[in-house]
């Protein structure tokens, strides 16, 4: 039996390892794309900050970068999954809601406004 390099792990190769996930805009973004609500450009810079800092979503960067603002962005994800996008306030959504969910949930969850 052939010998590991320390980079693999036995048992485990790589069946398929993308290059570069920002080739194809996928997702949300792609609506943002198609919808010009966002250019290329700004799409690749968004990439290469998320290469930057993995721990940041391409939607993040483009939001941080002030190519969108947050309410495009969410209007994008609802776009992508097909359902009705309905803007909230907290005094939109009725009182007794807040007693169905933990509180720290609510919040970091961002449950509501």
């Amino acid at each position: 039996m052939a010998e590991a390099s320390e980079s693999e792990v036995p048992g485990f190769p790589t069946v398929w390892s993308p290059k570069d996930v920002c080739d194809v805009p996928r997702g949300p973004a792609a609506v943002l794309l198609e919808k010009g609500q966002i250019s290329h450009q700004q799409f690749e810079a968004a990439c290469r900050r998320q290469k930057e800092d993995p721990h940041i979503s391409i939607l993040d960067a483009l939001v941080q970068a002030k190519a969108v603002d947050e309410l495009t962005v969410l209007q994008a994800v609802a776009a992508y999954f097909d359902v009705p996008f309905q803007s909230i306030t907290a005094d939109d959504v009725d009182k007794s809601t807040f007693e169905l969910l933990d509180p720290e949930f609510i919040k970091r969850r961002k449950v509501i406004p």
